[in-house]
């Protein structure tokens, strides 16, 4: 706007030019918010993936390995896992302790036999001195009615 001696305008200049910086500015700014979209939801894909694959699918295999051992009440299976990460090791946990009860188990059994031996021979042996006090006891009767009887006969004799 160009202004005359008292201020008022004459002459009004408009300039059209291009704004090419702000454009490629506005450009730039959504291809980068587009790009870094993509590449979240990408990244958020390939790792849903990869958690599914190497985490969740492996723990899926674990339990149902658990589930069938307890379903069969089987305890000579054995969880299969190889790789040495912690999945891994809580499997050789379980077959460890799958060792331990197997162990027990055995331990248990051969302790019940052992003391199912044990009570056989004590009943015969209590059946022995049942019969040994029976005839101790007979015998002891005996004597008495022997000693009455020469009781008896010394008072006849005399």
């Amino acid at each position: 706007v160009l202004r005359d001696i008292d201020g008022k305008p004459i002459l009004i200049l408009k300039v059209e030019t291009p704004r090419e910086v702000h454009n490629q500015g506005r450009f730039t700014s959504q291809f980068f918010t587009i790009t870094t979209s993509v590449f979240i939801l990408a990244f958020g894909i390939v790792l849903t993936l990869l958690l599914k694959y190497f985490v969740v699918a492996r723990f899926a295999k674990l339990s149902n390995d658990v589930k069938e051992i307890g379903e069969k009440h089987d305890l000579s299976i054995r969880v299969k896992e190889s790789v040495g990460d912690e999945i891994g090791a809580l499997a050789l946990a379980i077959n460890g302790m799958l060792d331990k009860i197997v162990s027990s188990q055995g331990a248990e059994r051969d302790s019940n036999e052992k003391m199912r031996t044990t009570a056989e021979e004590l009943r015969g042996r209590n059946e022995e001195l049942k019969k040994m006090n029976n005839l101790m006891t007979d015998r002891e009767l005996k004597m008495i009615e022997l000693k009455k009887e020469i009781e008896e006969l010394k008072g006849k004799i005399k």
